[in-house]
């Protein structure tokens, strides 16, 4: 299980404690499959409808995307593919509590969520909200009833033997309101990132995130990159990855905050949109512990 971290992020010193010099770990990212929010995106006049409504489901083409990664990791994993099968084996799952993310997490995860491993909803890896008219980061509902309105949306898409996958889900995290009203400024992102990495470094092993393109970009732009990281072409921080993409995120311990070996694309995962801009970087508040020993 994961460990309690404190409010402002990272517990001091959690990554030379739990965490060998030269011992290298993967975060596994993975962006939800198409959403009808990412459907409005390609065709405003046909689906504005879309863009009114909060927490958006999958598309079809989003559910099926996801079966089809499930089905890509089990025969990788089968054939010995080295990160599919160390994807396949992860014991600690951290998913988005956003509906397109808990829906992905089900049916591309199932062997997982079968075999035991933790999943586990938590409520700082929601996609970032960058206006007040962006309802698709808009909770609906909280606690159990975040599952079972997963479950109902798989099941009126025919999915009825995925949604039994969800009940061992663990959504303590999330038991009150854990969206933001109108728009996550600076400050509450980088303690929402630090609090994300804070479960990586206490997980003492692989991890699984299941997440949203914005969110996966600004947290790898948050981290320190070795000069080969990175292949040619390949940068997730200058745009965002496909709909159901897997990055391979390898890390070892920094002075401070983990430090980027390698980032992989895994099953043809692909980056789209336009080149974002820079991330610049950010003052630390006072008071803040996690960015006060980033600062240092």
């Amino acid at each position: 299980r994961l460990v309690e971290l404190p409010a402002n992020g990272i517990p001091p010193d959690l990554s030379r404690q739990t965490w060998l010099p030269g011992e290298e770990r993967t975060l596994f990212l993975i962006r939800h499959g198409e959403s009808m929010f990412n459907q409005f995106t390609r065709s405003p006049a046909k689906f504005m409808f879309q863009a009114l409504k909060k927490d958006h489901a999958l598309t079809h083409l989003g559910a099926k995307q996801a079966e089809e990664l499930r089905g890509r990791i089990e025969q990788a994993a089968a054939a010995g593919e080295p990160a599919a099968s160390a994807l396949r084996a992860s014991r600690i799952v951290l998913v988005s509590p956003l509906l397109r993310a808990v829906q992905t997490a089900v049916l591309a995860l199932q062997p997982l969520l079968a075999s035991g491993a933790s999943v586990s909803l938590v409520k700082e890896a929601r996609e970032r909200r960058s206006s007040p008219f962006s309802r698709d980061c808009a909770g609906r509902v909280s606690g159990a009833a975040i599952v079972a309105r997963a479950q109902r949306k798989l099941r009126k898409q025919g999915l009825d033997d995925a949604a039994t996958f969800a009940d061992g889900i663990d959504f303590s995290s999330v038991a009150g309101k854990w969206w933001t009203k109108w728009k996550d400024n600076a400050f509450e992102m980088e303690e929402r990132l630090a609090a994300v990495l804070g479960c990586f470094l206490a997980a003492q092993g692989d991890v699984v995130l299941v997440g949203h393109s914005f969110f996966f970009r600004e947290l790898l732009a948050s981290l320190e990159f070795e000069p080969t990281a990175l292949e040619a072409g390949f940068d997730p921080r200058e745009r965002i990855i496909s709909n159901c993409g897997v990055l391979e995120v390898r890390m070892v311990p920094g002075e401070v905050m983990p430090r980027v070996t390698r980032v992989r694309p895994m099953f043809d995962t692909h980056l789209v949109g336009s080149q974002l801009p820079p991330r610049g970087p950010r003052a630390p508040r006072e008071g803040s512990g996690a960015r006060a020993r980033t600062a240092q």
